[in-house]
């Protein structure tokens, strides 16, 4: 016998055994959306935070932190190493669980056909 999904106040929950939090979207059987403004889409999603997305079946952004990230050190395939200057909108005031997940550690996935962030600067 399957469980029910089971929502929390003014939340949704579609699917069998999905869970949602309060204020929170889960889709997709086993989903869970426990963090309150959270999303989760995909068979066995899980945001346990709040304000967090796992979008993909078995995406997690459990054990991931927000983190304000506003520069990084880049190695090309021509083992050159590229350093990006405030190239990261959106990198102050990031709290935990700010968060979009892709996949989960061991089975990423990668964003394809998205426009490009903003102009930066960089240098080798």
């Amino acid at each position: 016998m399957y469980r029910d999904a089971e929502a929390g106040q003014g939340a949704v929950s579609l699917g069998v055994k999905s869970i949602s939090g309060d204020i929170a979207l889960a889709i997709g059987t086993m989903a869970e959306a426990k963090g309150i403004n959270s999303v989760a889409i995909g068979t066995g999603a899980q945001a346990p935070q709040a304000n967090a997305v796992a979008i993909g079946g078995g995406s997690t952004t459990n054990g991931i932190q927000g983190r304000q990230v506003k520069d990084a050190n880049i190695t090309l395939t021509d083992g050159t190493t590229a350093t990006f200057f405030q190239i990261f909108a959106g990198a102050t005031n990031v709290e935990e669980g700010s968060m979009v997940s892709f996949g989960r550690l061991g089975r990423e996935r990668q964003l394809k056909k998205c426009s490009t962030w903003r102009n930066f600067s960089y240098k080798y």
